[in-house]
């Protein structure tokens, strides 16, 4: 049994798809589908670590993963029967982590049913992955789940009533994933037409590279 995998690769994430087992190559029952093996470019293979996916899963997750790193990665079948041999090993890089400083001088005021949001520009350090945008996150309460805004400047209008008090962060995100978030900013129920406000200070959220493997073997048994 040997999958052949091939593998596309969307922002962080790696999914490895591997062709129908061909019955012919089958012994057996094929209860389980895959043993993943991956290894850094600076280890040997015999310190690879080994994942098996559950059942006939077609999908995994490698968690943990060091940023801007070579990894090679293996698929091998099973069953009852035993263990296939590797399909082609592909190998690919991480990218870079995202930005680690969060959204600083995050003003705000309200105009006319609207508040404006501005911030300043986050600039990524040389082994961090570059700003494309921001998440802008805002809420009306403490419980509620947040609405989420993405631009790809430093200010944004929300078209909100100004008689709710409103929570917002700031968050920016590249090819490496989402950054630090800004601190929580309450924007408090406004009475009269105009108002402003600010916040310095701020939190860190932490961010794990993380590769994500799918594969897929199909056969009639």
């Amino acid at each position: 049994m040997r999958p052949a995998p091939r593998w596309v690769w969307p922002h962080r994430l790696v999914h490895i798809t591997a062709g129908p087992v061909p019955r012919r190559d089958i012994q057996g029952r094929l209860d389980s589908l895959s043993s993943l093996r991956y290894w850094a470019h600076s280890e040997k293979e015999e310190s690879a670590s080994v994942q098996r996916t559950v059942g006939n899963q077609t999908s995994s997750v490698l968690r943990g993963m060091r940023s801007s790193t070579m990894y090679y990665i293996t698929v091998r079948a099973y069953n009852t029967a035993g263990t296939g041999p590797p399909g082609a090993t592909v190998n690919v890089t991480t990218k870079k982590p995202p930005p680690s400083q969060p959204p600083a001088k995050v003003m705000w005021n309200t105009s006319n049913s609207k508040i404006i949001v501005n911030w300043e520009q986050v600039k990524a350090l040389e082994n961090e992955s570059e700003v494309t945008g921001y998440k802008v996150l805002y809420k009306t309460n403490r419980h509620s789940r947040p609405d989420v805004m993405e631009t790809n400047t430093t200010s944004v209008e929300l078209s909100l009533p100004t008689d709710e008090e409103y929570i917002i962060q700031i968050k920016p995100f590249g090819e490496g994933g989402e950054g630090s978030s800004s601190r929580q900013i309450t924007i408090p129920r406004i009475a009269g037409p105009n108002a402003l406000g600010s916040a310095s200070k701020v939190s860190t959220l932490s961010a794990l590279s993380t590769i994500a493997l799918s594969f897929t073997a199909r056969t009639s048994l």
